[in-house]
């Protein structure tokens, strides 16, 4: 509204909700650019390019359905529920095509889960909660962040340098997550306190070491082995601790006293 134009320059010099401001203006100083784009969404195969992406992580290998995705004006970003929510306006700037098949992955395995939801004990959840982060956001990131491995540097987003950043910290990750664990298995009336340390200590939701323990199990194993993994992190935390042990030490794994707690987890969850 240009009448609350003093209001709007107070609000960025002071920095209240300053990504969203900007990414408003964004929004006014770009309708045609936007409007464009919406055409450009339509009359572009996006659903079938990311769905062929999508399937080479999954357990199927054809679906009756795309997954429904609604475009609106909220912020620079996107969420993966029911349907998929995007900001039209980011899509100018990202690669839009990766982003649906991620999140395309995200709601056909969420049909896939192993494990009971519905009916899990308030010390159980921050624990579950983080494992099942690890496999879904470690599997869906087989789908859309590879390639970033292997350009430069300088071809790559802010986001992905970190991205890489926090992968490279991950065995610093892994061995915190298993010290954890451990003392779970120890002590296990701590199981809600501990467990909510253990959630926190996973950076960017997950992302970042659910990739690097799905890229060893890609590396030493094979896709089909990842994709059994699909819906259960019981089982792709099991895994990546096979393939550690046949990395000859160069990659952490978890010890016998924190899986004791994935196995009591699974026992309990599984379907």
């Amino acid at each position: 509204m240009p009448t609350k134009k003093k209001d709007l320059d107070k609000a960025l010099k002071r920095g209240i909700n300053t990504n969203h401001l900007l990414h408003y203006i964004k929004v006014k100083n770009n309708r045609a650019k936007i409007n464009e784009q919406m055409k450009h969404i339509k009359n572009t195969a996006y659903n079938r390019r990311a769905l062929n992406r999508t399937l080479k992580f999954l357990p199927q290998h054809s679906v009756n359905r795309y997954p429904p995705v609604a475009f609106v004006i909220f912020e620079n970003n996107g969420r993966g529920s029911s349907p998929i929510i995007v900001d039209l306006a980011a899509t100018l700037e990202w690669d839009f095509e990766s982003f649906l098949a991620h999140e395309y992955h995200h709601w056909y395995r969420n049909r896939e889960l192993k494990f009971n939801k519905s009916n899990i004990e308030p010390d159980d959840s921050s624990i579950l909660e983080a494992l099942n982060m690890l496999e879904a956001e470690g599997i869906a990131d087989m789908v859309d962040k590879r390639d970033w491995f292997t350009k430069s540097s300088n071809s790559i987003s802010t986001y992905a340098r970190q991205f890489i950043n926090d992968v490279v910290r991950t065995p610093y990750i892994i061995h915190s997550m298993d010290k954890i664990l451990s003392e779970i298995n120890r002590e296990p009336g701590k199981k809600g306190s501990l467990g909510r340390q253990f959630r926190r200590l996973l950076p960017q939701k997950g992302h970042t070491t659910g990739y690097f323990m799905a890229s060893l199990i890609l590396k030493k194993f094979s896709r089909d082995n990842l994709v059994q993994c699909v819906g259960n992190p019981f089982r792709f935390i099991k895994l990546y601790n096979k393939a550690s042990k046949l990395s000859g030490g160069k990659y952490p794994g978890f010890s016998k006293q924190a899986l004791n707690i994935i196995n009591y987890l699974e026992s309990k969850y599984k379907k």
